[in-house]
């Protein structure tokens, strides 16, 4: 919508005079602190999740399809603590205030977090840079474009360990 010259989002543009390049996968984990898991039910299986506390995205405000993965992670989850920011949720499950997912790139460097069933729940995401075609061949948009794809590229083991 004319609003940025470079854009980065979650799904690849449909419509529109727009040029789209997928910059890279990434992964997503269940996570919680260390000491929730301490003092709560220990978490063996899918199912488990419903009986925690779920921190998530407010339902209304998802904007994106890729943000609405409720239903790949367990049945019956329903946050109980949700806001559209994911800084927020990373900051709640730190404090211990139940556990959610996280994209391992954000997560797996924090020590005081713990990844619950990583075989069970792993999701995968893209990262998509998008630049409107009146733009597109600036040398300005061009550049910065191509330094953005060059460092995800650079921190490739970050998105997919």
């Amino acid at each position: 919508q004319r609003e940025a010259d470079i854009a980065i989002g979650l799904a690849r543009p449909e419509t529109g005079r727009i040029r789209a390049r997928k910059l890279t996968d990434y992964e997503l984990g269940l996570y919680a602190a260390a000491a929730y898991v301490a003092e709560h039910e220990p978490i063996a299986e899918p199912r488990d999740i419903a009986d925690h506390r779920f921190i998530g995205y407010i339902d209304e405000m998802i904007y994106a399809p890729e943000l609405d993965y409720l239903t790949q992670v367990g049945e019956g989850i329903r946050p109980a603590l949700a806001s559209s920011s994911l800084l927020a949720q990373a900051n709640a499950i730190l404090a211990g205030q139940g556990i959610g997912i996280l994209p391992r790139f954000m997560a797996d460097g924090e020590p005081r977090l713990v990844r619950l069933l990583p075989r069970a729940v792993s999701l995968t995401r893209t990262y998509w840079l998008t630049i409107h075609e009146d733009i597109a061949d600036l040398a300005r948009a061009r550049v910065t474009a191509d330094f953005i794809a060059a460092q995800v590229r650079a921190a490739r083991r970050l998105f997919l360990p």
